[in-house]
């Protein structure tokens, strides 16, 4: 009986698959077959896509060739050989109703906007699976699973091959998750990423949390950006960076006018001395020390003014060139907002104070 059903699954086999897909083997290559799915509310354009993604993908590989065959489930295949389930012991037993040394099958299942791909691939050779892929889904509209079946696909036949770029801006410790595991913090290139469809989320500490499902492709490298409430942008990072030369430039400013003040100090204590030596207590100066008297209160005057402008405009140069300097270094809004600067100008002195706040 076992013969008679051999006999007529064997001309099954040989006429299902086009003509298209038969050629003859490379030497080194396996010749596989590859069964109809199994499928349940499918439609058949869908089913289309598949098969043509299938076969053009199993041949690129070079190490594979489509066998005639194909028109039965595996079902209809564990039946024939009187297994029970299609596990590695029922399938090896196969191999005589099989023109192929290996053996494609699986199911496609459809609810509602959801389509699920299970792929096997089993070789008789060595009596085991070499790949496979179970309950893989694709959630969306005909065009979003159109896209979406030849990185399906991809993951069967080549694995874990596709990359995406992931870009986060803005907290300083943002957790990233592909497909709900998580995969490290912040901006990362994620490699050896199985293609098809996946959720990519990242989410902060305070609990903010964004979501990008995209299609990854083998052979592509996107990147999925995620912004967040806090991010800092790059055009005000530029603009503190331009406020370090200016404050640089007060600040020297400010040292050159304390140094003019320091100075206008020195020679007017030198002056007062030659003033109060001239005087030496006497009530009247004599006609000949008149003018040198009136030399030594305009260099005075100038030494004064020296010392009050240089103290004063010093003063606020090296507050002003302080706080830019502070604010190009890259502190913080909050640590920025928190510092005060406190000038004061005395008769004889000048001071300048930082506060910080915190």
């Amino acid at each position: 009986m076992k013969r008679w059903f051999s006999g007529i699954f064997a001309m099954v086999m040989c006429t299902a698959l086009p003509s298209a897909h038969a050629q003859e083997a490379p030497s080194d290559s396996a010749q596989v077959v590859v069964l109809r799915f199994a499928n349940s509310e499918v439609d058949q354009a869908v089913m289309d896509r598949f098969y043509t993604e299938l076969h053009d993908a199993l041949e690129a590989t070079e190490e594979m060739t489509l066998a005639p065959g194909g028109e039965v489930t595996i079902d209809d295949l564990v039946m024939m050989g009187g297994c029970s389930t299609p596990d590695e012991a029922c399938l090896a037993g196969l191999q005589d109703f099989v023109a192929g040394e290996r053996l494609v099958y699986g199911s496609i299942q459809r609810s509602e906007d959801v389509h699920m791909f299970s792929i096997y691939l089993f070789d008789f050779k060595t009596g085991t699976f070499l790949e496979r892929i179970e309950e893989k889904t694709l959630r969306g509209d005909d065009a979003w699973v159109s896209r979406g079946i030849p990185a399906v696909v991809e993951h069967f036949v080549w694995g874990e091959s596709a990359e995406v770029q992931v870009q986060v801006s803005g907290g300083v410790e943002v957790e990233v998750r592909l497909d709900g595991q998580v995969v490290g913090q912040g901006s990362q290139s994620l490699d050896g990423v199985a293609p098809g469809e996946a959720v990519i989320s990242a989410q902060s500490q305070d609990g903010e949390q964004r979501i990008e499902r995209v299609i990854l492709r083998r052979g592509e490298n996107p990147a999925v950006y995620f912004t967040f409430e806090n991010a800092i942008d790059e055009a005000p990072a530029v603009a503190s960076r331009a406020s370090l030369l200016p404050g640089v430039g007060l600040a020297a400013l400010g040292v050159a006018g304390v140094v003019v003040g320091v100075v206008g100090q020195s020679q007017l204590g030198g002056l007062e001395t030659d003033a109060e030596a001239l005087v030496n207590g006497r009530r009247a100066l004599a006609p000949g020390d008149v003018s040198r008297a009136e030399e030594l209160q305009s260099q005075m005057d100038r030494a004064h003014t020296m010392r009050i402008i240089g103290f004063s405009a010093g003063g606020l140069a090296l507050a002003a060139g302080g706080y830019l300097i502070v604010r190009a270094m890259g502190a913080e809004e909050a640590e920025r907002n928190a510092l005060s600067w406190d000038v004061g100008v005395g008769a004889d002195s000048v001071g300048a104070s930082v506060r910080l706040d915190f």
